[in-house]
Formats: C-alpha cells, structure tokens, sequence
C-alpha cells in the first residue's frame, strides 16, 4: 500500500491515540490496515489499490529482521531493488 503524504498527519494522530492507550504494552500492535480503514470510513482520506507482482515482507518483530534483510539484499544483488531509497 503506497500512502500519499497528505495522509501522513490522520496516521500520526491515529498513531498517537494508539500509543495513549498501549504505550506500555511492548506486545500491543497498531495495525496499518485498521488505521487506514478507520480514515475512510471518516471520509478523512480515499484508498486506491495498486497491484503487484512483487513479494512484500512484513517486519513486526525483531527476529523477523534476518529474513528480512537477506531477502532485500538478494534483490538488491539482482538489482531488482535500489541499494539505497533517499539519495
């Protein structure tokens, strides 16, 4: 899901609210999907889709990471991914 910036400030407000509520439970998660869905049911911000063929990898826990980070690699290596996003 690519999210325009304009959108940026709702899922900050709605990113805050979540960490008043669960700042200190190390296991709580704010899901992007359930934030997003809540901002258009508010009519806040409009969705659009964009289709892939390309794989996504999730990172939500630390031990994801490694998996994570060989599988850019890799695509990096076959330049199928830029080795660096912001010059």
């Amino acid at each position: 899901m690519g999210i325009h910036a304009a959108g940026l400030p709702q899922l900050r407000q709605l990113f805050e609210e979540f960490l008043d509520c669960n700042g200190t439970d190390l296991k709580a998660e704010c899901y992007l999907p359930k934030a997003v869905n809540r901002l258009v049911a508010e009519g806040q911000v409009r969705v659009k889709v964009l289709r892939s063929r390309s794989a996504w990898f999730g990172v939500t826990y630390r031990e994801d990471r490694p998996c994570v980070s060989h599988a850019i690699g890799s695509l990096v290596e076959a330049d199928s991914y830029p080795r660096k996003l912001w010059s």
